[in-house]
C-alpha cells in the first residue's frame, strides 16, 4: 500500500469569534514571507478563515470581505430554531464563495471541526460539500441555532475542541498554531451573577483543553492583547486583524529559517 507523504507545514486556527480576524492577519504575514501551509485545520472562526484560505482567496480579499460584511442583521434573528440567530441566514452572503466546492477540490488539505449535538462527540469534516460544515463549526451555542449536516445536528467545534492540533498529527512535519483566547485577568468582585461564574467556568475549561496542546506546535502565535477583545466585538475587527499581522511578522523570519533547514 502506498503511504501518503507528510505535508511539510500545517497550520491550526483556533476559535474565537470576531477575534478570528487575527488569523487573517497572521496568514497575511505568512503570505508576505512566502510561507504556505499545505494542510490547515480550524474550529469556528478558525474554520471560516481556514476555508477561505484553502479555497485560494488572498488575505486582502478575505479581510475586505469580512470587514464589509453586515453581521448580526435583523433578518438573521431566529423565530423557529433553537438559537437567538439563524447562522444559515447570517452567513448566507458567504455561500457564493464556497458554492459547489468540495473538500476534495482543494489544493490545501482542509480539516474543519464541529460538535455533534446528537452523539456528544467532536467530528472532523474533510470530505464532501464544504459550506454546511463551515456553518456548523461557527454555530456558537445559545447565540446561533445548530446546523443540520448529514441528518445530524452540529454546533460550534469549540464546545469540545477549540484548538484542533491533533487533526494534523501525522499529517504535517511542522505546525504553526494560532490561539486566540488568552484568559483575561479579573478580580473577585467581577463575579456578581451566576452568569458571570458560568461564563468564566466555560472559558477556563475551554482554555485548559487548548493550552495542553500548545507544545504540540512547532511555532505558536498567541497574542496576550486579545484578552481585551470580546468574542462578538465586530467594531474592533480592524484592530484585531492588525494585531494578528504584527505577531505574524514577528515570528515569520524564524518560521522561514526553520523551513529552509529542511529543504
Amino acid at each position: 500500500m502506498e503511504t501518503k507523504k507528510k505535508h511539510t507545514l500545517g497550520m491550526v486556527l483556533a476559535g474565537g469569534g470576531v477575534k478570528g480576524a487575527a488569523h487573517i492577519g497572521v496568514l497575511k504575514a505568512m503570505e508576505e514571507y512566502e510561507i504556505k501551509p499545505s494542510c490547515i485545520a480550524g474550529t469556528s472562526a478558525g474554520a471560516l478563515a481556514a476555508a477561505f484560505y484553502a479555497c485560494g482567496y488572498s488575505c486582502d480579499e478575505i479581510i475586505d470581505l469580512v470587514k464589509s460584511y453586515r453581521f448580526f442583521k435583523i433578518g438573521a434573528f431566529s423565530w423557529s430554531k433553537a438559537g437567538m440567530m439563524d447562522i444559515e441566514r447570517l452567513l448566507s452572503g458567504f455561500e457564493p464563495y464556497f458554492k459547489d466546492k468540495n473538500f476534495e477540490d482543494l489544493e490545501v488539505d482542509l480539516q474543519i471541526v464541529a460538535t455533534n449535538l446528537v452523539t456528544g462527540f467532536s467530528e472532523v469534516f474533510n470530505s464532501g460539500p464544504m459550506f454546511r460544515p463551515i456553518l456548523a463549526s461557527c454555530a456558537f451555542p445559545f447565540m446561533f441555532a445548530p446546523v443540520e449536516v448529514n441528518d445530524s445536528l452540529y454546533s460550534d467545534g469549540g464546545i469540545i475542541n477549540n484548538f484542533p492540533v491533533e487533526t494534523l498529527s501525522g499529517k504535517a512535519e511542522k505546525i504553526i498554531g494560532v490561539y486566540l483566547s488568552p484568559l483575561k485577568n479579573i478580580t473577585k468582585d467581577r463575579f456578581t451573577t451566576s452568569l458571570d461564574v458560568a461564563d468564566r467556568a466555560y472559558r477556563i475549561s475551554n482554555r485548559y483543553d487548548s493550552i495542553r496542546k500548545l507544545d504540540q506546535c512547532t511555532w505558536m502565535i498567541n497574542p496576550p492583547e486579545l484578552q481585551n477583545y470580546g468574542t462578538f466585538t465586530v467594531s474592533k475587527m480592524e484592530e484585531i486583524y492588525h494585531l494578528g499581522y504584527e505577531y505574524g511578522l514577528r515570528l515569520a523570519p524564524e518560521i522561514k529559517k526553520g523551513l529552509e533547514k529542511n529543504e
